[in-house]
C-alpha cells in the first residue's frame, strides 16, 4: 500500500468493530483456503508435472499444465493477499484490494488493471508517466510500453524467462494500442472472443513465467502446438487431467460470470450456522489437504 493511504491509520489506536473482526477472519479463511486447497492441493500437481525440468509433455498435458498454473498463480497470489486483507481486518486496519476478478478481462489493458493492482499502478505511476506516458507520440508509447512491461518482468527476477514474459506482455499492450483496441469491445460475440483471446495470451505468456529455463518453456511450447515427440512424452492421468480443467474453468468463469460478492454481503446472506459449517469444512480440508512444502509463490520475488 501506498504510504499516504497506510500511515494515516496508524495516528489513532484501531480497534475494530466485531463486523470487522467476523469479516476480516472470513476473508483470512477464504485467502487460505484459495492457497491451501486449491493453489496447492489440487492445481500445483499439475503444474509442476508439466514444467519439471527435461519433461516434454504431450499436447494434453502442456495445455493443462499451462491452465493449471494459470489458475495457480491466481488462487496463491489471490489467496495470499486476501489472506493479508483479512487479518488487517481483524486489527481494525483497512488495505485495499490487490485483484478485481482479472479472468473477466476482455482487454489485456483491462487485464493490467485489475491484476496485482498494487504493482501495476505502482509500474504506471513511476515508470510509464515520468518515461512520458503516451503523451509523446505514438512511437514514444510503444517504446514506454515495452520498457515498463520489460522491467516489470525483471523485477521477478534476474532470467531471460521473466525477461520473455514482460517483453510478451509488453506486446500485447502494444498491438492492442496500435490497433485501438484497448477498450472493452461491445456486443456478445465481440466480448466473448476477446475475453478467450486474452485469457490464452495471458495463460501463453506465463509459460516463460514458471519455466525454471529456457529449454522447459521451449518444451512447452513445442507441446502446446503437438511437437513433442511421442517416445518419452509426458501424458497426464486422466484424474490430472480433468481436475486441471473443472478448477482452472471454474475459476476463470468465476470471475467472467458470477457477480460481484463481498465478505460483507456473504456474511450477511448466510446463516451463522451454514458460515460455521463452512468454516469448519475449510479447516478439515486444509488438515487433510496441506502439503508442507509449498509456499506462497510470490514469497520469492
Amino acid at each position: 500500500m501506498r504510504a499516504s493511504l497506510f500511515l494515516p491509520q496508524l495516528e489513532h489506536e484501531r480497534r475494530p468493530t466485531a463486523a470487522q473482526f467476523e469479516n476480516g477472519a472470513l476473508l483470512f479463511v477464504f485467502g487460505l483456503f484459495q492457497k491451501v486447497v486449491v493453489a496447492d492441493a489440487l492445481l500445483s500437481p499439475v503444474a509442476d508435472a508439466v514444467f519439471a525440468k527435461g519433461v516434454q509433455p504431450d499436447m494434453i498435458a502442456a495445455w493443462c499444465g499451462t491452465f493449471a498454473f494459470t489458475g495457480q498463480i491466481f488462487c496463491d497470489f489471490a489467496g495470499y493477499t486476501s489472506a493479508a486483507i483479512g487479518i488487517a481486518a481483524m486489527l481494525g486496519f483497512t488495505l485495499n484490494e490487490n485483484f478485481n476478478k482479472p479472468y473477466g478481462a476482455t482487454t489485456f489493458s483491462e487485464f493490467w488493471h485489475r491484476w496485482h493492482i498494487s504493482l501495476s499502478t505502482w509500474l504506471r505511476d513511476y515508470l510509464y508517466f515520468p518515461l512520458g506516458g503516451s503523451r509523446l507520440g505514438k512511437v514514444r508509447t510503444y517504446l514506454n510500453i515495452m520498457a515498463v512491461m520489460l522491467l516489470g518482468g525483471l523485477w521477478h527476477g534476474a532470467s531471460w524467462t521473466f525477461v520473455l514474459w514482460g517483453g510478451l506482455n509488453g506486446l500485447f499492450l502494444t498491438l492492442e494500442r496500435a490497433l485501438h483496441a484497448e477498450a472493452a469491445p461491445s456486443g456478445l460475440l465481440a466480448r466473448t472472443s476477446r475475453w478467450v483471446l486474452t485469457i490464452l495470451g495471458v495463460a501463453i505468456a506465463r509459460v516463460f513465467f514458471r519455466s525454471d529455463d529456457f529449454n522447459s518453456a521451449i518444451n512447452v511450447f513445442r507441446g502446446l502446438i503437438g511437437l513433442t515427440p511421442h517416445d518419452g512424452a509426458l501424458r497426464l492421468e486422466s484424474a490430472r487431467v480433468l481436475t486441471a480443467i473443472v478448477v482452472t474453468f471454474t475459476v476463470i468463469a468465476a470471475h467472467r460470470f458470477a457477480p460481484d460478492m463481498t465478505v460483507e454481503k456473504m456474511a450477511a446472506r448466510n446463516s451463522r450456522p451454514i458460515l460455521a459449517s463452512a468454516l469448519a469444512l475449510c479447516f478439515v480440508s486444509f488438515v487433510v489437504l496441506a502439503r508442507p512444502d509449498r509456499a506462497f509463490i510470490y514469497f520469492q520475488f
